[in-house]
């Protein structure tokens, strides 16, 4: 699909910015040659890692490049059961405390730094796209959803498949040491811990797993070694097909958290009109706060005059504010000659 001449003029209005040069090369790359599904939902942070680029002047250039116009910003939900994309919104006051998948019936309270990542799709203005988002889909559409999603950024299962009550059926993948956990969509609260350890095995592990009436995987081997291992999945009591998942446990390399996002002094100083709905409240598992403020400063106003001592503050401002964005913060707000962040 071609470019829109609004969208060539912005790309000449973005490259006028000072931001990062490669991410500027790959964005126009990705709007003349990718895909639909390229522009669709794009991660930042996997193509920092594909083109050697700092995490943060990767998502400060697609934040410029979103507030000229390029690209709209969406606040993605990953249900924790599926791993689907079931709801997302254009601002983050959209966000609500419960969300809900209709592929897995399931509702949860919403963890705004381990279930809402910020992604970017072209704007329509600038090209025109045609993909179909997860909710809008049937089953079938669904689960090629999460192959597409779920491989693109490096996140897909290491086992998967469905079982039905009336047969058994093998689910297979390849191991790695590590911690997994395996689970039945819908079900994600009876998951169960797999540890895979160091040494290998090099014949296929077959591991019997039955599914109780109420989704809870039933198996007595929790320790295995690497290789091929095949899970024998059986659900006589269940009431109908599901699916059996296995993933491997631990932090996301590429995960562009909300969170995170809204704590960068760009997003701040961008899009000042984006902010939590009064309405709802996230609880915060890990942040680093800083308070900063002059020492003697009430002496520097009479030693300097107002005016000077004033102008002085104000540069001390600007210096704290790069700073912290360069240590990947933003500015909560100053108060006289201090500052919180």
């Amino acid at each position: 699909m071609s470019i829109t001449t609004r969208g060539r003029e912005l790309l000449r209005q973005l490259q006028e910015t000072d931001s990062d040069q490669i991410i500027q090369a790959v964005i126009l790359n990705l709007l003349q040659n990718g895909s639909d599904w390229d522009c669709y939902k794009i991660n930042v942070f996997r193509l920092a890692q594909e083109f050697k680029v700092s995490k943060t002047e990767a998502l400060r250039t697609f934040l410029f490049a979103t507030k000229l116009g390029l690209f709209d910003l969406n606040w993605d939900i990953y249900c924790p059961s599926c791993m689907g994309l079931p709801e997302y919104y254009s601002h983050i006051m959209g966000l609500k405390n419960r969300a809900h998948c209709g592929l897995c019936t399931f509702d949860w309270d919403l963890d705004l730094a381990e279930q809402v990542e910020v992604t970017f799709t072209v704007n329509p203005n600038v090209r025109s796209i045609d993909y179909v988002d997860f909710k809008d889909r049937n089953f079938e559409g669904m689960m090629e959803y999460l192959d597409e999603n779920l491989g693109r950024e490096g996140r897909a299962f290491t086992a998967a498949d469905c079982f039905f009550p009336d047969r058994i059926v093998d689910i297979e993948g390849e191991f790695v040491e590590g911690h997994y956990r395996l689970w039945v969509p819908e079900h994600a609260n009876f998951a169960k811990d797999l540890i895979v350890g160091s040494k290998v095995c090099p014949e296929t592990q077959i591991v019997e797993v039955v599914i109780s009436k109420d989704g809870e995987p039933q198996l007595d081997t929790l320790e295995l070694a690497m290789g091929k291992i095949v899970f024998r999945v059986s659900g006589p009591d269940y009431p109908e097909f599901n699916g059996f998942l296995v993933y491997p446990v631990g932090p996301l390399t590429n995960w562009v958290s909300a969170a995170y996002v809204a704590c960068q002094q760009d997003f701040r100083d961008l899009f000042e009109a984006e902010f939590l709905s009064p309405e709802s409240a996230f609880s915060v598992k890990s942040i680093a706060l800083m308070f900063t403020d002059i020492k003697s400063s009430t002496e520097l106003y009479e030693q300097v005059g107002d005016s000077k001592a004033y102008s002085l503050v104000q540069r001390h401002f600007e210096i704290m504010k790069k700073i912290i964005r360069d240590c990947e913060g933003g500015i909560v707000k100053t108060i006289g000659d201090e500052v919180m962040a």
